[in-house]
């Protein structure tokens, strides 16, 4: 990592950390990296920056020390092999603006993530029939298989979750971006 990054060193003992690198503008230097996990297996599988260079990261962990910040949706870990993960971090990846487990007990991971002026767009997969879906989403219920999609909308000024919804049937459904 770079100096002052936001993690600085591996912490997972042995296992796997996510980790971010931003390069200069021009690519020859780097601008910051840092990691990003806790004590278990911890693995980025998506991410986009927005217009100020804030970092928008997912993926999946299975880490109950995850680095949580921010007024997260769930700060506990939902259980099973992992769960999703949503981490802002900010353009000198010094700290975490938010950070959020996203799952539940069963396995959960985020593969797609986009932001615009007002919303933060997360897709993903779940097996967790109690993943967080909100109340009058399109699909409130795990409708079966071996996995279903997830698309949670977050609101940027306080991060909020608009909705959160499965999409899927009775086989095995992939959100992937």
């Amino acid at each position: 990592p770079t100096s002052n990054p936001f993690m600085s060193a591996l912490s997972s003992e042995g296992f796997s950390d996510a980790f971010v690198v931003k390069l200069n503008s021009n690519g020859t230097a780097l601008s910051y990296s840092t990691y990003l996990g806790g004590n278990l297996y911890d693995v980025g599988l998506g991410i986009t920056v927005d217009s100020s260079g804030r970092a928008y990261v997912t993926g999946e962990t299975s880490s109950t020390d995850f680095p949580i910040a921010g007024g997260a949706l769930q700060s506990i870990y939902g259980g099973g092999y992992a769960d999703a993960f949503v981490t802002i971090l900010n353009a000198s990846g010094t700290d975490a603006a938010y950070s959020t487990y996203l799952g539940g007990h069963d396995a959960d991971s985020g593969y797609g993530i986009a932001v615009d002026a007002s919303s933060i767009h997360v897709v993903g997969e779940t097996a967790s029939e109690n993943f967080p879906a909100t109340g009058g989403s399109h699909q409130d219920i795990y409708a079966g298989g071996s996995f279903d999609v997830f698309v949670v909308k977050i609101a940027r000024s306080d991060y909020a979750v608009l909705y959160a919804t499965y999409l899927g049937g009775s086989g095995g459904d992939y959100g992937r971006g």
